[in-house]
């Protein structure tokens, strides 16, 4: 008596439907390891950005008035001052911090490597320095930021050094600022853009 076996067509076909399972498995598996990558660096991304909004927002509200008494920060009777115009608004912003020793503090954007326009974009942090150089970095090179805009009082100031761009102490109006930032995860261009916008002002007046 002849044992059975399979035949040509039949070992064909079950190796088909094997490739078929094993294919879909491995597709399901990669793409369940490409969602968690994006969602880790989404929860990076939030995370680097409350923190950056957390810590501007607490300075930005300690701002003073600049006193002639007080070593030059920004324009004499300014609160804030806005800085560095790129492409018709502006990525920087100068005050005095009354909670960090009047300390004159500038938040801006600029390159991860100072002097290096290579080098991706962060949000960076200047206290009592001009020099680009001694820039904190607030954010990783693991985001990419496309755009930080500050505006003041819902308007962007004006241009020229007749007309220093800021707020001054005026009619007892608190003067108020908005950060808006435009930033993705730098892992993949395919990661969504996402929006950020706060608006902060000043916590005490001026007399």
């Amino acid at each position: 008596m002849r044992e059975k076996g399979f035949t040509i067509i039949e070992l064909l076909v079950g190796m088909v439907l094997f490739t078929i399972v094993v294919g879909s498995a491995v597709s399901i598996f990669l793409s369940i390891i490409k969602y968690q990558r994006q969602i880790l660096a989404e929860e990076q991304l939030l995370s680097q950005i409350s923190y950056v909004q957390e810590r501007a927002s607490k300075a930005l509200r300690m701002a003073k008035k600049q006193e002639p008494s007080d070593l030059p920060c920004i324009p004499k009777g300014y609160i804030y001052q806005l800085t560095r115009p790129e492409a018709g608004f502006y990525t920087g912003i100068k005050f005095i911090n009354q909670s960090n020793n009047n300390a004159c503090q500038e938040f801006i954007l600029g390159n991860a490597v100072s002097g290096d326009s290579n080098s991706p974009l962060v949000l960076k942090e200047l206290i009592n320095s001009s020099n680009l150089s001694e820039a904190i970095p607030l954010t990783s090179e693991r985001l990419e930021i496309n755009v930080v805009k500050f505006s003041i009082n819902g308007g962007d100031g004006c241009y020229g050094a007749s007309c220093p761009d800021g707020a001054v102490a005026e009619g007892g109006i608190q003067p108020k600022v908005t950060v808006l930032i435009m930033v993705r995860a730098a892992e993949s261009q395919d990661y969504p853009i996402r929006i950020f916008q706060t608006t902060v002002s000043q916590r005490n007046l001026n007399d």
